[in-house]
């Protein structure tokens, strides 16, 4: 099953690390990420295009107009609905991981994606209906609830 992750960027290239990004998100079959640039006025669409450059499973949605968390969230999801037959979408906003930790949290999703499709699973059970945007979910709250089960010790996820 595949697995599509947006993560939001505005303003994030100090803490954007290309090398190590790039490691962490060996190309895989079942995970796609989009990137999204909202209007960023430093150098983080460069950067985001450098990880592009080298991995296929990675796309870049860049938003011109600075935008709302929620807007930027649509556009991730209306490209990848558009463009890859995704059974779930998360979402990051890199502004609410803590300093320096966007690479970690890149590789937890790539080592928890069992775990997404497991809590897909368990949200479809569930009597609401869900629409695209609605059935998109937090990655950084799954993390926090998955990891919660396993200990107290959440290091590398922040607290809003």
């Amino acid at each position: 099953m595949k697995i599509g992750i947006i993560i939001i960027f505005s303003n994030n290239a100090a803490r954007i690390n290309v090398e190590m990004i790039s490691k962490s998100l060996k190309p895989s079959g079942d995970l796609v990420l989009c990137l999204v640039d909202n209007q960023s006025k430093d150098r983080t669409l460069e950067k985001l295009k450098e990880i592009r450059e080298k991995l296929i499973n990675v796309e870049i949605v860049e938003i011109k107009k600075q935008s709302s968390l929620e807007s930027a969230k649509r556009a991730g999801a209306r490209f990848m609905y558009n463009n890859y037959d995704l059974r779930h979408i998360g979402f990051i906003d890199a502004n609410c991981v803590k300093s320096n930790n966007i690479n970690e949290v890149i590789e937890l999703v790539c080592n928890s994606k069992n775990a997404i499709i497991e809590l897909k699973k368990e949200l479809k059970q569930q009597p609401t209906r869900y629409t695209l945007f609605k059935s998109i979910f937090s990655v950084l709250d799954f993390l926090k609830y998955n990891d919660s089960k396993k200990s107290n010790d959440n290091t590398c996820l922040s607290s809003t």
